[in-house]
This record gives C-alpha cells, sequence and structure tokens, in this order.
C-alpha cells in the first residue's frame, strides 16, 4: 500500500515538467534548485534512440538505476564521462559543473514510456535515501502527445 500512496502522491504534472525543461534550457537563468534537478529517463537506451527523450533529460535505464544512484558506485570524473560528456545540453563547456544528485536537495523526477517504470524507479530513489522524488506518470506518451508538433508547441 506504501508504494502505492507514494506512487499518487509525488505526481508531477506535464505542466510543471515543461516548466523545468523550458528553465533548465535557458542558461542565463540558471541557479542551484535548477541545478539539483534531475530529468530522468529510465527506458532502455534502445527506446531512447527510436523515439528520442525529453530535453535536458538523461537516460538511465531502469536495471542500473540503483547503481548509478548509488554514491559509493561512481566517483565525479566517471560521473562526468557518462552524463555530461555526451548530453547535448552540456555544451563541452569545462567551466560548467556537473552536479550528481545529493540525496538531501536533489529533485528527481522519473518518466518512462507510460509510468509504470517510473514508478518502480521513484520506489529504488526512495529506498536509497533519496529525498525530492515525483513521478511523471503520463511520461513519454504524454509528453510526445504534446509536444511531438514543434510547429504547433515550441517546448521542444
Amino acid at each position: 500500500m506504501f508504494r502505492l500512496s507514494r506512487y499518487v502522491l509525488n505526481y508531477i504534472s506535464i505542466d510543471k515538467v515543461s516548466k523545468i525543461v523550458l528553465a533548465k534550457q535557458d542558461k542565463a537563468n540558471q541557479n542551484e534548485t535548477l541545478q539539483h534537478t534531475f530529468i530522468i529517463d529510465v527506458r532502455s537506451t534502445h527506446e531512447v534512440q527510436t523515439t528520442g527523450m525529453i530535453p535536458t533529460a538523461v537516460c538511465i535505464p531502469l536495471p542500473i538505476l540503483e547503481t548509478i544512484l548509488d554514491d559509493e558506485y561512481m566517483e565525479g570524473e566517471e560521473y562526468f564521462q557518462h552524463f555530461a560528456e555526451d548530453d547535448p545540453n552540456h555544451h563541452n563547456n569545462e567551466d560548467q559543473e556537473v552536479f550528481r544528485p545529493d540525496k538531501e536537495k536533489s529533485t528527481l523526477i522519473f518518466y518512462c514510456a507510460h509510468g509504470i517504470r517510473s514508478a518502480a524507479a521513484l520506489d529504488i530513489a526512495a529506498q536509497l535515501g533519496y529525498k525530492h522524488l515525483y513521478n511523471f506518470r503520463g511520461s513519454w506518451a504524454e509528453w510526445y502527445a504534446t509536444y511531438h508538433d514543434p510547429d504547433e508547441k515550441k517546448i521542444v
């Protein structure tokens, strides 16, 4: 029952996710809160390559999520190599700091194809001690349905 209630209570809407994406895309208006807000796609890399992903998100497939979020797994340089060097939003700016999620102050927003795996991801992160967790239940399906046409919707 606890899992279901956390799944329902930690829901984030597409409107809020859209506002976060727009704010993260505005490089001139960055702040510490935004730098510690992570949109995490837990679908497989094949799914992401096939369909795309939400701008500013990082792909950490569900089967490896626990290992990646565990503080003892990756040191800073290794984390940077995995999540910044290939990140199109990083722009290869060596002065730009890459934050790894912090259990106390980071906000993690999980999504997948339809919200099921992202709910499991939320449970994994909670078990690891992360405090600020959200499940974008509409996930990729809702995002794509809303923003797939760049001529109509300007966020993508």
